[in-house]
């Protein structure tokens, strides 16, 4: 077998003495500064596809197929250094899929907590959840709801590993989220529910299967910018007052809270 014992592939600058993140921290995957604060670390085979950032905005992971049935893929995504001395919780949204509906033993998608070092074979890292045979079709995104980070008294890593060996298993991951007040974490999704256009000018609409109570709309900074009670399942938001960027739209319903991110022109 080929393997690769320690590569950092992206951001070539150690995160050893950065400054850690504080809570909440968030990363929509949405500009270059939130790419950049994600660093790829190969423990596995040295392959074609490794993580990857796509244009509308989240991670993935394509394939391994045609490579050796012995070279094992292994690769993880970490986040900067984030502090949590009282614990926290972790949500993204994700899709894991598999060509024949299933994973096969040499498949992986983990979620890992770690410190001291941002490789996983010398640094104390432990599996906070393994999403593996999670299966859907492509771009179908689950939400996770709310992933317990332990107790720790500095600062660590959140790396989401992709393991894989000769097969067609793929993954995306979005809308990072950890412990953040007033947005908490994703709930798993009971409604189906559209907003357009987006990206958007004047105004936004929201449409949902279940009744809308309110709307608020956060900056990148998390800060709220623009609320409104609804009370039906339509709502027309209007933006003229707002400042081009990103943002996080949280859509409180009759059966939960969702997020979705929005461009504004």
């Amino acid at each position: 077998m080929r393997t690769i014992l320690f590569l950092l592939l992206l951001s070539s600058v150690s995160f050893v003495g950065a400054q850690s993140k504080p809570l909440p921290y968030r990363n929509m995957m949405a500009t270059t500064q939130e790419k950049a604060e994600l660093s790829i670390v190969r423990t596995g085979v040295n392959h074609n596809y490794t993580w990857s950032f796509n244009s509308t905005g989240f991670a993935s992971h394509d394939y391994p197929v045609g490579g050796s049935s012995s070279d094992t893929v292994s690769d993880w995504l970490f986040t900067p250094p984030i502090k949590v001395t009282a614990g926290a919780k972790l949500a993204f949204k994700y899709w894991v899929y598999g060509i024949t509906g299933t994973a096969t033993p040499s498949d992986e998608f983990s979620v890992w907590y770690g410190k001291n070092s941002m490789n996983p074979n010398n640094g104390s890292y432990v599996k906070i959840a393994d999403l593996t045979n999670m299966i859907s079709s492509q771009f179908v995104w689950k939400d996770t709801s709310g992933i317990v980070i332990p107790s720790t008294a500095d600062s660590g890593f959140i790396c989401f590993r992709y393991k894989a060996t000769n097969n067609w298993f793929t993954l995306g991951l979005d809308s990072i989220v950890v412990a953040i007040p007033g947005l908490s974490i994703h709930q798993p999704e009971t409604s189906k529910l559209s907003m357009y256009p987006n990206p958007a000018q004047n105004f936004v609409r929201i449409d949902c299967s279940t009744e809308i109570a309110s709307i608020e709309i956060y900056n990148t900074n998390l800060q709220l910018v623009n609320s409104k009670s609804v009370g039906n399942n339509q709502v027309d938001v209007q933006l003229e007052s707002m400042n081009p960027g990103y943002y996080i739209v949280k859509i409180i319903t009759a059966t939960g809270t969702l997020y979705r991110k929005l461009t504004i022109e």
